[in-house]
């Protein structure tokens, strides 16, 4: 949909069928664009980052989030102009890959659009992994490096961020421990974390991201079983590092399944060579959120 302001948003019409069943699928993109276009009433952003959360969408795929959604499943965008629909490779807006996007393109012939986007799904994913991306050009790009600092108890643990060959940020690499009144190995730990971050990677499968779920080295560390349980007993805070400046974000955890949310305006700036880098972070720990919790 449209809104008055003139932005794109997602109407809440989800059109769902079996893959195999091409006549269901034809008829249910000839009415996802019959409807798309529609001009809706502008929001605030309040309220549409809260529609966002509790979208039809997650109800109908069976995600909690819209962050899980995407790491798991493959997206393919359709335009119709001047009575021509062309499917293409969705792309992230981080992701500069769009020279490398197969197009398909049909007219308004139902069963030849349902044909094509099955064939785009198809090439797809070979895309999604990455196996025809140049990854020496993905390095060249210049992007902030990323990692999560959780507290749990008297510790804190840090991980870092890769970058898939899809674009999608990805927990990876080594963990980083210290105890909460260790500064100086704390500040160690940002520091390495962050300059150790960004490594581009293969976008993993859908069968290794369920296997990487069980076994993500952070939940070894902090030695919970499942990532709702770290959530549950931690603190935690965003780390980026861009043009030699730290800034350390204090995390909301909003709990069920709307996941962590975050305010900018919060966030505490400092050189990477501050001294102050560790108590940065305790004092990020401390402006943390659990929105669950009732003041």
């Amino acid at each position: 949909s449209i809104t008055t302001a003139g932005e794109e948003v997602w109407s809440n019409e989800v059109y769902e069928s079996e893959a195999t069943n091409i006549e269901l699928l034809s008829q249910n993109i000839l009415d996802a664009l019959d409807k798309a276009g529609e001009i809706v009433a502008e929001k605030a952003t309040e309220e549409y980052l809260e529609e966002r959360k509790t979208h039809p969408i997650l109800k109908a795929t069976g995600f909690k989030t819209q962050g899980s959604l995407y790491r798991v499943s493959e997206k393919l965008l359709i335009l119709l102009e001047n009575g021509e629909v062309t499917i293409m490779k969705y792309s992230l807006p981080q992701n500069s890959r769009e020279k490398e996007i197969r197009k398909f393109k049909s007219g308004l012939d139902g069963l030849a659009m349902a044909k094509n986007l099955i064939a785009a799904f198809k090439h797809s994913e070979d895309m999604f992994r990455g196996a025809d991306i140049d990854i020496s050009e993905l390095k060249k790009r210049k992007l902030p490096k990323e990692a999560i600092a959780y507290l749990v108890n008297d510790t804190i643990f840090i991980s870092s961020y890769a970058r898939t060959t899809f674009g999608l940020l990805m927990l990876h690499g080594k963990i980083y421990e210290s105890k909460i009144n260790d500064l100086e190995l704390t500040s160690k730990n940002i520091i390495e974390a962050l300059e150790n971050a960004g490594e581009i990677i293969l976008h993993p499968t859908r069968e290794e991201l369920a296997e990487n779920g069980k076994n993500d080295p952070i939940i070894k560390a902090t030695k919970f079983k499942t990532y709702a349980a770290l959530e549950k007993n931690s603190k935690s805070a965003s780390l980026k590092l861009e043009d030699g400046n730290i800034s350390i974000t204090p995390m909301i955890y909003l709990g069920g399944n709307k996941g962590y949310d975050w305010d900018d305006n919060k966030a505490i700036n400092s050189d990477i060579n501050s001294g102050d880098l560790a108590k940065n972070l305790l004092d990020a720990f401390d402006m943390y959120e659990d929105r669950r919790i009732k003041k």
